[in-house]
């Protein structure tokens, strides 16, 4: 742009950083920024967000700390999404300390958490194992006056969830519709997973029948897990009715008759069960390949 006479301004340059990292380029992102510091343009909030939330979306959190700290010694104050989006990715990574460090230093600056940032804390707790604070987080959020969204229900039913506890995960699931909440596919994909888990294959098969009739599509793993269940309960006709839905997502790459799932199902059972039962077994998963 230069080399035709087009003058590049903040705006400019935050646009090509923007996309630059929505691909994941993130080291050219990086030089485009020395380069408008060069060009003796200053990086502006929006300019420093960006690239902090490039770099959390890497992994690299190091680096988004580093633009962090230039954020503030170059006279600009964190945003509340700049606060957020740190907070999410120190959770994901599994660092509670540093999430509640960050947290600390926004309510000093005196910025007001917000309905992401409390989902972001019950997320935090419910991945270390800790749902009563997880509950009570969403208890303040609810007496802040935030309304709790899919996501912050999302984050509440994984925790149950992977805690084995589907029972409250199946009481949170109801309440959402008393919300007038819709369960997205992401919600349904956890409950499926849960139900599998405990080899409750009425539920599973329930739950991915509703996604049907919704027009949700489950992934991958909730149709593997959920035959796999019905498989295991002795429920060939069920698992055998759950395969053309499965094949009718081509965007499915695993169903091409190399299935490890399917490999791993059928050499357990011929391991602990009969002979014949393999070979039902054995029946479902040539169906599910030729159908």
């Amino acid at each position: 742009m230069r080399e035709r006479g087009v003058a590049c301004n903040v705006v400019t340059y935050n646009t090509l950083i923007g996309g630059l990292c929505k691909v994941m380029r993130i080291r050219e992102a990086e030089r485009l920024l020395n380069q408008m510091r060069n060009a003796s343009i200053s990086p502006n909030l929006i300019t420093y967000n960006t690239i902090i939330d490039g770099f959390c979306n890497v992994g690299q959190l190091d680096k988004a700390l580093t633009f962090f700290d230039q954020l503030k010694s170059n006279g600009h104050s964190p945003s509340l999404v700049t606060y957020n989006v740190l907070m999410g990715s120190f959770c994901r990574a599994g660092n509670l300390g540093r999430v509640f460090d960050i947290l600390g230093e926004m309510e000093e600056r005196g910025i007001t958490p917000s309905k992401v940032t409390y989902t972001i804390l019950i997320d935090a707790f419910a991945r270390s194992d800790h749902m009563e604070k997880a509950f009570q987080i969403h208890a303040f959020m609810e007496k802040a006056g935030l309304v709790p969204d899919v996501y912050t229900y999302g984050v509440l039913i994984h925790g149950l969830c992977m805690k084995g506890n589907m029972k409250e995960a199946s009481k949170l699931f109801k309440s959402m519709s008393e919300m007038q909440l819709e369960a997205n596919d992401v919600v349904y994909n956890m409950m499926i997973h849960g139900y599998c888990k405990e080899d409750n294959s009425y539920r599973a098969l329930r739950l991915v029948k509703e996604m049907d009739e919704k027009g949700l599509v489950p992934n991958v793993a909730s149709y593997s897990s959920t035959i796999g269940v019905l498989c295991k309960n002795g429920k060939w006709q069920e698992a055998e009715e759950v395969i053309p839905w499965a094949k009718s997502n081509r965007s499915f790459s695993c169903l091409n008759g190399e299935q490890p799932w399917s490999n791993w199902l059928l050499n357990s059972r011929w391991r602990l069960l009969n002979i014949a039962e393999s070979k039902s077994i054995a029946y479902v998963m040539y169906r599910f390949v030729t159908c």
